[in-house]
């Protein structure tokens, strides 16, 4: 529109202080380049997405994950504790939901930069009722923390309206599995003195297996290897105030503290965790 208004100007003769002239130029194209700049970014960007979506995108499952994980870092930052919930919520509302897979996608940047086309090719691919449960289960991610950040909003309005879909209301039930969030405490309790010992894995799987007929041992082990994703405790505690019933806090408390108590030489460290987990969530230990 610059260079039109410039052109008219010119063609009608009008007198043009030069400063005027110069700035128009500049101005002109410095537009010029920004949209260009901005258009060879989202080029870029829909290659580098196309080029994931070969190496990830195996089953119709796997667009949702990305989606997820679109949705934790909408914010612009991970959190384990995020991670966690959404692991949570994820083998609740679906039988095939994957850690692995899930866990594969959270740090692949190609999928999650170009949300408006995963949306776009999940809209070919899922049916209504499909995405409608997408739509809970990024709100779901999204309040985790308590609240919905705008940029989170934001993402979730823009997939619903690719959609063409109003964003469903949250269902009363918003409690998880105690036993898919419990992996992840036991960890912070036996990874609390700085050592993980094998006798300390295989004590808390016996104990573990006496609260949970399917634990699993490897996804314990699993995940105290990986001791910077293992999530805040105390925050973790917090954010699942809202998702477990009383009965699930007191089962977790008896599970943890059964595991600090089973160490060689106590472990007063995990002690401490599991006292700061009981007031957190108004329970007594004795």
């Amino acid at each position: 529109m610059e260079t039109a208004f410039l052109s008219e100007l010119l063609l009608r003769g009008a007198r043009i202080h030069p400063l005027v002239f110069i700035i128009l130029i500049v101005f002109t194209g410095g537009i010029c380049i920004v949209i260009y700049l901005r258009n060879n970014s989202k080029s870029d960007s829909a290659k580098r997405y196309e080029t994931a979506k070969k190496d990830y995108f195996k089953k119709p499952e796997d667009y949702i994950f990305a989606l997820a994980v679109a949705m934790i870092r909408a914010d612009g930052k991970i959190e384990p504790e995020e991670l966690a919930i959404a692991e949570a919520f994820g083998k609740k509302l679906y039988n095939r939901f994957n850690v692995k897979r899930f866990r594969n996608m959270v740090y692949t940047d190609q999928l999650t930069q170009n949300p408006e086309r995963l949306a776009y090719d999940a809209d070919q691919i899922l049916s209504i009722d499909g995405k409608k449960l997408v739509l809970i289960y990024l709100q779901h991610i999204a309040l985790s923390d308590g609240e919905m950040h705008k940029k989170e909003k934001k993402l979730l309005e823009s997939i619903a309206k690719e959609w063409r879909l109003p964003i469903p209301e949250m269902p009363q039930d918003n409690s998880i599995g105690i036993q898919d969030i419990m992996y992840a405490l036991a960890a912070s309790v036996i990874t609390a003195d700085g050592i993980v010992e094998e006798n300390e894995i295989v004590i808390a799987s016996a104990i573990g297996k006496q609260f949970f007929e399917e634990f699993c041992t490897d996804e314990l082990k699993a995940i105290c290897s990986e001791k910077k994703q293992i999530p805040k405790p105390r925050k973790l505690a917090t954010i699942l105030s809202e998702h477990i019933t009383d009965d699930g806090k007191e089962m977790i408390i008896k599970f943890l503290s059964a595991i600090a108590e089973s160490a060689n030489n106590d472990n007063e460290e995990g002690l401490s965790v599991v006292s700061e987990i009981s007031d957190i969530w108004g329970l007594n230990i004795t």
